[in-house]
């Protein structure tokens, strides 16, 4: 009678330090999960930064492509006028 009462107290002191445990690993999944959302957040935000400076340099890049082509074709036309005096 006394072993039994000896594992049966033993059980439920197991069974306490069980379910802390499992409390304490639920605690922590919930941090991580806290703080993944949070870095999930960041990079999202870095990301979408990114992409706008990407962009405007995309612009940027377009608006002196047009310039460069204009120019370009103002000089050809300037030669072609020149070579057209000349004949």
């Amino acid at each position: 009678a006394g072993l039994q009462k000896a594992t049966k107290t033993d059980i439920e002191q197991l069974r306490a330090e069980t379910q802390h445990a499992i409390a304490g690993v639920q605690k922590d999944i919930a941090g991580l999960q806290k703080a993944t959302k949070t870095d999930i957040e960041q990079l999202r935000a870095e990301t979408q930064t990114s992409i706008a400076a990407v962009r405007k340099e995309i612009a940027d890049t377009k608006v002196e492509i047009i310039k460069w082509n204009l120019g370009t074709l103002f000089a050809l036309a300037a030669l072609v006028l020149a070579a057209a005096k000349l004949l």
